[in-house]
């Protein structure tokens, strides 16, 4: 294969990929998107751009829900990854840290 084969087929596999790994809100807003720039006239766009203007809310506030939970578990956290953290030697003849 020539290079700027091996590229575009590496680019589309990224693409699957990072497709493969959307939510569900995020699908259905990709989904949206794509029946909205493909409808033909006004009429079959005012619909569609209703119900994709309430997913984003919906994940809008799926996200600000994530981040309160996670700004709750900080100090829990913090705590484990102070308990990562190598404690030191002790001496056991002098009970001072080892060198």
């Amino acid at each position: 294969m020539d290079r700027k084969r091996i590229l575009r087929t590496n680019h589309n596999v990224e693409k699957a990929i990072q497709i493969a790994m959307l939510s569900p809100s995020e699908e259905r807003i990709r989904a949206l998107c794509s029946k909205a720039v493909q409808a033909d006239d006004h009429s079959e766009v005012v619909p569609v751009v209703a119900e994709l203007r309430s997913a984003l809310h919906e994940h809008i506030e799926q996200i600000r829900h994530r981040v309160k939970v996670l700004s709750r578990c900080r100090p829990f956290v913090a705590i484990l990854e102070a308990s990562r953290r190598p404690l030191p030697v002790l001496s056991i003849d002098r009970g001072r840290e080892a060198a």
